[in-house]
């Protein structure tokens, strides 16, 4: 045994001596399952990570059980409440600018309790994937599933899906078996039909995404896809509500006035006038 300021600490023989082995065997022994509990430690700290990240130093709160809906403020997703396993947080999510797919960063968490256990329709993180109910944007609501692509150095969400929710209305008390369709929804419908693809995908995309000429514009569009409808109805709806002439500014802009990528759209076409009433629609 050797002895360093009175801490006795076994030396090489009296290692083997333990199973009658090779000095040099016992050590390299020894070293594989420390190295094994290392490899384990890492792993459960990588499981665990994203809950250690939502634990904040402030002191906790208490919410009201109605108020479970996320909603835009600018460019993040505030998360009222998340359930994460036994546990409850609200949770600020922040748009990575000219991302696509869109990411989000965790910019802001804190555990909670509420007065109410209902969590029906609170948002929840499970297999790495966390589900948003209800997002309120504008006049819109959307079903939302982000899934979670880091943890180091910053939590990242990318979006997986988008599913725009159906406008909710007041129960009539006469026997009329339909309903008025909101703006949004007729704006919606005249997206799908007629600026979707004759308009964005086949005049802007080229220039209004991420890493093109017009990549860091105040439209900036993803191409078709899943979720593609959702988001670039959001984009504009976005620039409307930043932007009191948002209309003429778009319109403008098509008809290749102040425009670097010319004309577009001529003014009094059929494809201008039906991107002037879906803009309107959406600005109501």
């Amino acid at each position: 045994m050797s002895r360093n300021r009175g801490i006795t600490t076994p030396d090489k023989s009296s290692l083997a001596s333990y199973d009658g082995m090779n000095p040099s065997i016992g050590l390299i022994r020894i070293g594989r399952i420390v190295n094994q509990l290392v490899k384990r430690m890492n792993y459960l700290y990588s499981k665990c990570r994203v809950i250690l990240l939502l634990v904040y130093t402030g002191s906790w709160i208490t919410l009201d059980a109605a108020e479970h809906d996320a909603y835009v403020v600018g460019d993040v997703v505030k998360i009222p409440v998340l359930s994460v396993g036994a546990s409850i947080y609200s949770l600020d999510l922040q748009l990575i600018p000219n991302t696509d797919p869109v990411q989000l960063v965790m910019v802001a968490a804190q555990e909670i309790t509420l007065s109410e256990a209902n969590l029906s329709n609170a948002s929840s993180f499970a297999n790495n994937t966390l589900t948003i109910p209800t997002l309120t944007a504008g006049n819109a609501s959307y079903r939302i599933e982000l899934i979670l692509v880091s943890v180091e150095p910053s939590v990242i969400l990318q979006l997986s899906k988008v599913d725009l929710l159906p406008a909710e209305t007041t129960p009539s008390t006469n026997s009329q078996p339909t309903r008025t369709q909101t703006d949004f929804e007729k704006a919606e419908a005249l997206f799908n039909e007629s600026i979707a693809q004759p308009i964005v995908q086949s005049k802007c995309i080229s220039c209004h995404r991420q890493g093109r000429s017009a990549g860091g514009t105040s439209l900036v569009f993803v191409r078709s896809s899943a979720t593609s409808q959702g988001i670039n109805i959001a984009a504009f709806e976005a620039l409307l509500q930043r932007r009191n002439d948002g209309i003429n500014y778009i319109l403008r802009k098509v008809s290749g006035n102040g425009h670097g990528g010319g004309t577009q759209l001529a003014a009094g076409s059929a494809s201008y006038n039906n991107l002037s009433e879906f803009l309107t629609l959406l600005s109501r």
